[in-house]
């Protein structure tokens, strides 16, 4: 198991990690599946979503809560989504990460993303039960 998920597991607060590059396994998404398929009945709910074609937070947020919600509720606002993640144990995987980053810069977004850091910063400060992967 990733020694960062060990860590996390006693951790008493939010957990963020990240899978960049091919440092051990053949792609960052795989090292990501395999964390996953060992800890899925950790988690109420996973959600894998890829940022590929660079989707808004807006976007991502809206699909999340109502995933989560069981589809009770259609528009996400980061402070819904800071709610069932303290409230229910989530695992997000957000892949592609890099889309969102200005290109060589691995903590600068590209315009119209800088949202995302407010929404990375919150898990990791609020959220005791859920965590998220990034994956490049």
């Amino acid at each position: 198991m990733h020694k960062a998920w060990k860590a996390w597991k006693s951790s008493k607060s939010g957990f963020l990690d990240f899978f960049w590059g091919r440092e051990f396994f053949s792609t960052p998404s795989s090292a990501a599946a395999k964390v996953v398929a060992q800890l899925q009945d950790k988690f109420d709910y996973i959600i894998w979503r890829s940022l590929r074609h660079a989707p808004t937070l807006e976007t991502i947020l809206s699909q999340v809560v109502s995933f989560v919600s069981h589809q009770k509720c259609h528009q996400g606002e980061l402070s819904q989504l800071i709610e069932y993640l303290c409230n229910s144990r989530c695992l997000i995987i957000l892949d592609s990460v890099e889309t969102i980053l200005q290109t060589g810069c691995t903590n600068h977004y590209r315009p119209g993303y800088e949202n995302y850091s407010q929404l990375f910063q919150l898990i990791t400060e609020t959220s005791r039960s859920s965590c998220v992967i990034l994956t490049s």
